[in-house]
């Protein structure tokens, strides 16, 4: 299936929120350093900034700049597994804005196992937000026509295609002491 790459990239980089399908679920995401575009995005979800946002990209190159210094050189690193599709929780480097953290001292990164996902970020620069495209504790969207029913559908650039293979989102993981956040 051909998309419009050079539509939906002109969108992200303007600021537009981009809905598209990830490993479990239907995802909303943005661009992560634009704050206006975040605020957007969070106002959309009824979703409050101290919580966090959860950033993907396409391999971990793109995100490693995000980590603080001092954990990519301990120990630490080699227990972090990009095998499986899974969010760790990093120690932030000073280059994360505060309304990508929220209220924490982390950052969350995935590097999405989701081919339409990746592909996404990587012709947007590297980084994507990824939240999920539901309202704060509605039901998760599973599938596009729930999407496009969505009163916020109208607002999205919405990226046509199937979501992964995971019943659920993915876990979430601490990775300084691997300690699961969310199974």
């Amino acid at each position: 299936m051909q998309h419009p790459w050079d539509d939906i990239v002109a969108a992200y980089k303007s600021g537009a929120l981009i809905a598209y399908p990830t490993e479990a679920v239907w995802g909303l995401g943005c661009d992560p350093c634009s704050e206006e575009a975040v605020g957007r995005l969070l106002a959309l979800k009824k979703r409050p900034v101290s919580k966090g946002l959860i950033v993907i990209a396409a391999d971990w190159e793109a995100c490693a700049h995000w980590v603080d210094e001092a954990f990519l050189s301990s120990s630490s690193m080699p227990q972090i597994d990009w095998s499986e599709p899974q969010t760790w929780v990093f120690p932030a480097s000073p280059l994360v804005p505060e309304w990508i953290r929220g209220n924490h001292a982390g950052v969350a990164l995935r590097v999405t196992k989701h081919p339409l996902a990746a592909e996404l970020s990587r012709r947007c620069g590297g980084l994507m937000c990824s939240t999920s495209a539901n309202l704060s504790g509605e039901p998760l969207i599973k599938d596009e026509q729930t999407l496009r029913a969505q009163p916020f559908a109208s607002a999205c650039v919405i990226v046509p295609g199937e979501l992964g293979r995971l019943k659920s989102p993915t876990a979430i993981r601490d990775a300084v002491s691997g300690v699961p956040l969310r199974l």
